[in-house]
């Protein structure tokens, strides 16, 4: 039984001759309390957990990923189910780097199409673009050597013979569709471990 302190004021007053009444006022408050209970959110939890895995999960970008890629949405949303595999990731030699190379359609097909995925505080090395670039974030952000901070749904586009660097987020990795007409590192390190390693 609930204690007294429980039952408002009035509603003791109003029953203290009817030890019964008050009996049911303290069942009837005990079952509206239950039910003001914060409930986990289990509806809500189900939905993010729906709408976690790829390719559901950057559904909202599917336009704008097969405008940058030169391919129907449907071509998108089966690119990014691939990503569910482990497999389909390839690390390509930068610590911390991994992609999913992708077959873009007629306009770029003479750029590299990949999706990629940066690791959580990698730091990408500099960089000389010998045509442009653009770059869909999906998840996570980076920040460039400028300052700009680029995040879900921005696209970082940069004009031919730019030079630049980034370092993602520590809170989570970063995956972005990416669209590139040529890379080449400008640090000597890297530009002796592209030639040993391609």
């Amino acid at each position: 039984m609930q204690d007294d302190l429980e039952i408002p004021e009035f509603l003791r007053e109003a029953f203290e001759d009817d030890p019964a009444a008050l009996a049911t006022a303290r069942e009837l408050l005990g079952d509206l309390s239950r039910l003001l209970e914060p409930r986990p959110a289990a509806g809500r939890s189900r939905l993010l957990a729906a709408v976690e895995p790829m390719p559901v999960r950057y559904a909202p970008f599917y336009d704008r990923i097969a405008t940058l890629w030169d391919l129907p949405v449907g071509d998108v949303e089966a690119l990014l189910a691939r990503a569910r595999e482990p497999s389909s990731w390839r690390k390509p030699g930068l610590p911390g780097l991994r992609v999913i190379d992708i077959e873009g359609g007629p306009r770029v097909r003479e750029a590299r199409v990949t999706l990629v995925r940066f690791a959580r505080g990698m730091l990408f090395p500099a960089h000389f673009h010998p045509g442009p670039e653009a770059l869909l974030v999906l998840e996570g952000r980076y920040h460039d050597q400028s300052g700009r901070v680029v995040g879900p749904g921005d696209l970082h586009a940069m004009p031919a013979r730019s030079n630049h660097w980034f370092r993602v987020g520590r809170e989570q990795p970063c995956v972005a569709a990416s669209v590139q007409f040529g890379l080449e590192f400008t640090g000597a390190l890297m530009k002796i471990l592209t030639r040993l390693f391609g």
